[in-house]
């Protein structure tokens, strides 16, 4: 019988979560000197990765009383009403050039990679256990690098690449701990044994 951990996801075994905690703490090591060089504040990206955890968490854990689908237009009405004031303020008034282009990116910024985003992240995070979907949106930068490389020619560095393994090492691992344990035979009674004699 798969065990399972408070997040709904099966519990991985002794050595997986050994090989979790030393690639989580070998990433940590290879950001946390770009961290202090580009100067980044540690606290506000700790508190980012905390309320992206916070998210995934509730969409696993509430009572849903619509689809993802019904919700994304009202997520972004709301998203624009909050962020468009603070745009304003603190941001200088943009020299936009409003031509076919630039509806294009506006399209496919509010509708493909936002909207539809979400609506498949949420789906995900309603039928997947929490950590799994955790995991496994981590191969989206993957797909990124991978995308930059074949198209746009960004050359991969020694860090890039450990990182991508790390990555790739973590979505095997969480996969191999969804995986479900084969169930257990039927147990053959002492008079079946005997007939078989």
């Amino acid at each position: 019988m798969t065990r399972v951990g408070i997040l709904g996801a099966p519990r991985p075994a002794p050595q997986q979560r050994l090989l979790g905690v030393a690639a989580g703490a070998l990433v940590i090591a290879l950001a946390l000197p770009l961290f202090l060089v580009a100067g980044w504040p540690l606290a506000g990206w700790a508190a980012a990765a905390l309320l992206w955890a916070g998210s995934i968490v509730h969409i696993r854990r509430h009572r849903w009383h619509a689809t993802p689908f019904d919700i994304v237009p009202w997520q972004l009405l709301l998203t624009t009403a909050v962020v468009t004031p603070l745009a304003i303020i603190g941001e200088p008034w943009p020299a936009t050039s409003w031509n076919v282009r630039a509806l294009a990116l506006l399209f496919y910024s509010g509708v493909v990679s936002m909207a539809l985003a979400y609506w498949a992240s949420a789906t995900a995070g309603r039928l997947l256990p929490a950590g799994t979907v955790a995991v496994g949106l981590l191969a989206t930068p993957v797909l990124s690098i991978s995308i930059a490389t074949a198209w746009l020619g960004e050359v991969v560095t020694p860090s890039l690449a450990v990182a991508v393994v790390l990555i790739l090492g973590g979505v095997g691992l969480s996969i191999t701990a969804a995986a479900p344990s084969p169930a257990p035979g039927p147990t053959p009674s002492p008079r079946s044994s005997a007939r078989r004699r």
